[in-house]
C-alpha cells in the first residue's frame, strides 16, 4: 500500500512539473479581462502584461468600445503621452496590480505612436479615462470605472484537474479498502 501511495505521489509531482511554465527572465505573463463604463459607454476587452517586480514592462490587448471591435491596445511605458486631441497624460505608472493612477494604453495601434486615442486603465471608481478621436467624434477626457479580472492560465486549470483526480483516486482507494461493519455485530 505504501508503495502505491509513493508511486501516485511521484506521478502527481511529475504531472505538476511537466505542466509548470517557468517565467522567462523573471517575467510573469498575466492576462486580465477588462470591462466597465466610461462616460456612459460600455467597454470590454482583454490585456496581456509582462510583469517584473510588480512593474509591467510590456503589454498589449484588445478593446471593444465606441464602435471599435477588437481594437488593438499597446502599453505606453513612458508615463507621459499626448493624445491626438492634445490631452496630456503625465505621471502614469506601470504598477501591477493596477492602482488608482493606472497604466496608459494606446488604442487602435500595435506600436507606440504619438497621436492615437489613449486609455488610462486604473483601479477605483471614476479613475479610468479615455481621450481621443474615434470615427470622427472627439471624446475629451471622459471618465468611468473599470473592472479588471485576472484570467487563470491553462496550467492553473491542469493543476486543479490533477489535484481533483488525485483526491478522487485516494478517496476511491480508501473506500475500497475500508472494512465493512455489520449492524449489531461487535
Amino acid at each position: 500500500m505504501k508503495t502505491l501511495k509513493r508511486v501516485a505521489l511521484g506521478v502527481a509531482l511529475a504531472i505538476v512539473a511537466l505542466f509548470r511554465v517557468a517565467p522567462a527572465a523573471n517575467a510573469t505573463t498575466v492576462t486580465d479581462d477588462i470591462s466597465g463604463s466610461i462616460g456612459g459607454y460600455a467597454f470590454s476587452g482583454d490585456i496581456i502584461l509582462d510583469v517584473v517586480g510588480g512593474q509591467a514592462i510590456s503589454g498589449s490587448g484588445t478593446i471593444n468600445f465606441l464602435g471599435l471591435t477588437n481594437a488593438p491596445l499597446v502599453l505606453d511605458t513612458s508615463g507621459t503621452y499626448e493624445a491626438n486631441d492634445g490631452t496630456v497624460y503625465a505621471g502614469a505608472d506601470t504598477n501591477y496590480p493596477f492602482d488608482a493612477i493606472g497604466m496608459l494604453f494606446l488604442v487602435g495601434t500595435n506600436t507606440v505612436q504619438p497621436g492615437f486615442p489613449v486609455l488610462d486603465l486604473a483601479a477605483g471608481t471614476d479613475e479610468t479615462a479615455f481621450t481621443g478621436i474615434v470615427n470622427g467624434t472627439e471624446y475629451y477626457n471622459i471618465t468611468g470605472t473599470a473592472t479588471i479580472t485576472p484570467t487563470p492560465l491553462p496550467s492553473t486549470w491542469l493543476m486543479l484537474l490533477a489535484g481533483l483526480v488525485g483526491f478522487g483516486f485516494f478517496s476511491y482507494r480508501g473506500i475500497k479498502n475500508r472494512p465493512v461493519a455489520l449492524a449489531g455485530v461487535s
